[in-house]
């Protein structure tokens, strides 16, 4: 699917946004390169301002991703910690 003008100013915007941090997970997640998981990730990092602590702390049981969220205890389902750091951490 070709991407208008306007959703790439929207993307690029988006992206001006993101920290350094995040900038390869985030366009992982746009090119559709990224596993559900990823993208619920970015989507909660974003939502909680970038901050891991408040990420782990989200408490919003009316979110549709609640029972989703990153950075709870236990295993993740369909992606390992250490491959999830790797993608946030650029390497």
């Amino acid at each position: 699917m070709e991407l208008t003008e306007e959703q790439k100013m929207s993307i690029d915007k988006r992206m001006s946004d993101v920290p350094i941090k995040y900038k390869k997970l985030y366009k992982r997640c746009i090119s559709g390169q990224a596993s559900p998981r990823m993208a619920i990730k970015m989507h909660c990092l974003e939502c909680w301002g970038w901050q891991n602590k408040e990420t782990m702390a989200c408490d919003n049981a009316a979110c549709p991703l609640f029972n989703h969220r990153p950075y709870q205890n236990g295993p993740s389902p369909s992606l390992g910690e250490a491959e999830d750091e790797d993608l946030t951490n650029g390497n």
